[in-house]
């Protein structure tokens, strides 16, 4: 009897009947129908004298039609005022008078049983809508569990998996696709298919998202790349004042130079010679990166200024105008940047600052040329690309943006430290049900973004760049022209914004894994 049981709470299905669409009430018929036949076959044993096999039958039956009016009597029940059954302390189930048709019972109701199984099955196999393929899934899932030996479960319930899948990609519906996701990967773990259909590829024998594979491998091109241009620029040159610069009286190092980059300032000449170093590199690291040769301005200077002061007495004796503003400053072709303790918030033994900003400004600067026509780069341009770009050519990342938000959000959400593991970070912020909010960090100018920007534009610069090959200069130049974020996705990376939030999220979930690279 316990065995009959057990079988009857895998099935929970009826009697053959017609397939249906894979719907709810297409399962509700066939229990019913169950009902009907379990009934039939309680007359069967009665007339066969099988009377306890009639009242095991009734038990059965009791599962697919708890209110069976003849079930009920036959064992004994009563509805109790509150509507439960109760059953008779009395009640003992009777013995069969005979055994002649004992095996013919038993094959009986296992026709019927089994007849119950394939129409269950064929029915969850029939669902369509997205609605009736969860239910579905998830009843399979759970006979799954209980009966792990039933062979037909297993593609049935793959099949529906996919298809919702899928059809949950079609609709951008994200939540869906990762609840279906996480199925298939658990149960069908090797499937190749399964695996393609999810967008992953088998990388150092283990599945991962494509864009995870890309950027593994990406990354070491691009180290290499920051390598051979290093060794390309070799040692700056010793360089004199000019004539301008003469007659401005500061305590001036030992100017440095390169192919295209000077730099002046009153900084240590080693800060001074690894920052023209750094910005030279640039070029060849951005063209590397973006696959895009860059527009760069030749001939460019960089000022560096160790003291508080210094800065405005450099300003005022400059011969062409006095103590210009920010647009002038970009009219006259100077790069200022300056660490006085006070305008970028830097502490004055911080010359990896210095040399991390002024690689990011000849970034900035060759990114504007390059893909604005010389507009002002957003929020997610110098603290996404070119801070990324700067990090693959110092090893450090130093944020003013981040600088100033911090101090306007009251201290509540500390600055990474330079070598901390950004993208762990990021994850942390979009991690859980948090969306990444791409579209609007996408817009946002660079005088609007906070801590939280920055990290994240930080982290889509590297799946960008190191996650889709060729595709980060279109993607930028598109989305510049349009300023449509789900525009730009559809045309360039082939998918829906929500469908690139939903593989950003995962791609971090696989980059910050325990098992991780370190280098980041």
């Amino acid at each position: 009897m316990r065995f009959l049981l057990l079988l009857v709470v895998l099935l929970t299905c009826a009697a053959p009947a017609a397939r249906g669409e894979g719907t709810p009430a297409d399962l509700e018929v066939l229990r019913a129908s169950t009902a009907e036949a379990l009934a039939a076959h309680a007359k069967w044993c009665t007339k066969k004298k099988l009377f306890g096999k009639r009242d095991e039958t009734y038990e059965v039956l009791l599962t697919f039609d708890p209110d069976h009016a003849a079930a009920r009597k036959k064992l004994k029940y009563e509805k109790a005022a509150d509507g439960s059954w109760k059953q008779d302390k009395r009640y003992k189930r009777a013995k069969n008078l005979s055994r002649g048709s004992l095996k013919q019972e038993a094959e009986k109701l296992a026709a019927i049983l089994a007849g119950h199984r394939a129409q269950r099955l064929d029915i969850y196999g029939a669902a369509t809508r997205m609605r009736d393929i969860l239910w579905a899934r998830r009843e399979l899932t759970a006979l799954m569990r209980e009966d792990p030996a039933e062979k037909r479960i297993a593609p049935i319930l793959r099949t529906l998996s996919l298809t919702y899948y899928k059809r949950a990609r079609e609709r951008a519906l994200v939540d869906e696709m990762a609840d279906a996701a996480g199925q298939l990967r658990r149960l069908y773990p090797e499937d190749r298919e399964v695996r393609r259909t999810l967008g992953e590829v088998k990388h150092d024998d283990r599945w991962m998202l494509a864009e995870t594979a890309r950027t593994r491998e990406n990354a070491s091109r691009l180290d290499a790349a920051v390598e051979a241009a290093l060794k390309a620029v070799g040692v700056p040159g010793a360089v004199e004042r000019n004539d301008k610069e003469k007659k401005i009286k500061l305590p001036w190092a030992a100017g440095v130079a390169t192919a295209d980059i000077r730099a002046m300032g009153t900084v240590d000449p080693k800060v001074l010679a690894h920052v023209v170093t750094s910005c030279q590199v640039a070029g060849p690291v951005f063209q590397a990166a973006l696959e895009e040769k860059p527009e760069r301005r030749e001939d460019l200077t960089l000022y560096l200024f160790g003291a508080e002061g210094e800065i405005d007495t450099f300003l005022k004796g400059y011969p062409v105008v006095d103590n210009p503003s920010l647009q002038q400053r970009k009219e006259l072709g100077l790069d200022l940047v300056y660490a006085d303790g006070r305008s970028l918030a830097l502490k004055k033994n911080q010359p990896f600052a210095q040399v991390d900003l002024c690689t990011n400004t000849v970034l900035n600067q060759m990114f504007s040329d390059t893909f604005l026509e010389g507009g002002d780069p957003k929020g997610w341009h110098a603290e996404g690309i070119s801070r990324y770009l700067a990090y693959r050519i110092t090893g450090t990342r130093y944020s003013i943006s981040m600088a100033g938000s911090y101090a306007g959000q009251g201290g509540d959400r500390p600055i990474p430290d330079s070598k901390e593991d950004w993208l762990a970070r990021a994850h942390g912020f979009t991690s859980r049900n948090v969306p990444v909010g791409l579209a609007l960090m996408l817009g946002k100018g660079l005088d609007a973004f906070e801590v939280r920007d920055a990290v994240i534009s930080y982290a889509f610069a590297v799946f960008l760049i190191e996650g889709h090959d060729k595709l980060a200069a279109p993607f930028i130049r598109t989305l510049a022209k349009s300023a449509d974020a789900d525009k730009t996705c559809r045309e360039i990376l082939g998918t829906t914004l929500p469908m690139v939030e939903y593989k950003f999220k995962a791609w971090l979930n696989e980059m910050t894994i325990p098992d991780r690279e370190a280098r980041r």
